[in-house]
């Protein structure tokens, strides 16, 4: 685990230094005027997770509030690149079903490619696709263990 948290801390920093370097001001450049200044833009979302179907999930786990951080940078006028992270947890309400599991952490960390498009000056349309690393600690009375899983979704907000 220590591994991929490094390698996740490198990816981290890599991203943000490019970021910072592109966003540096030339010396001696141009006064022309960008009619669309934005090129990253932030969301912070808090989000409620909610288990459907028939699943241990949705049948045997009180699921908590969640925090959501996605960074997104356009490298072309319509098409973006991002990165999101996602932290929830969930409390078991049927240990005689899933074990004896008292609580669930389940962190998500994911890179995107999007689309953008600008409707009109209040409303966007924004589609991602992406993948990323999905990670599931649960902890019991003595022992903590953790599952990991590899997703690949797509969303349009």
């Amino acid at each position: 685990m220590r591994i991929a948290l490094n390698i996740k801390l490198l990816f981290l920093l890599l991203f943000c230094g490019i970021t910072f370097c592109n966003a540096q001001e030339i010396p001696g450049g141009n006064d022309d005027f960008n009619d669309d200044p934005e090129t990253v833009f932030f969301n912070l979302e808090i989000f409620r997770p909610v288990g459907i179907g028939n699943s241990f999930l949705a049948k045997d786990y009180n699921d908590g509030a969640g925090l959501a951080f996605d960074f997104n940078w356009f490298f072309l006028p319509q098409f973006t690149l991002g990165t999101h992270i996602n932290i929830f947890g969930s409390s078991v309400k049927n240990q005689s079903a899933v074990g004896n599991i008292q609580k669930t952490s389940v962190s998500i960390f994911g890179l995107t490619a999007g689309y953008y498009h600008e409707m009109d000056r209040h409303w966007n349309l924004h589609a991602t696709a992406g993948f990323g690393a999905l990670n599931y600690r649960n902890t019991a009375p003595r022992i903590s263990f953790l599952n990991l899983a590899l997703p690949i979704g797509c969303r349009c907000r």
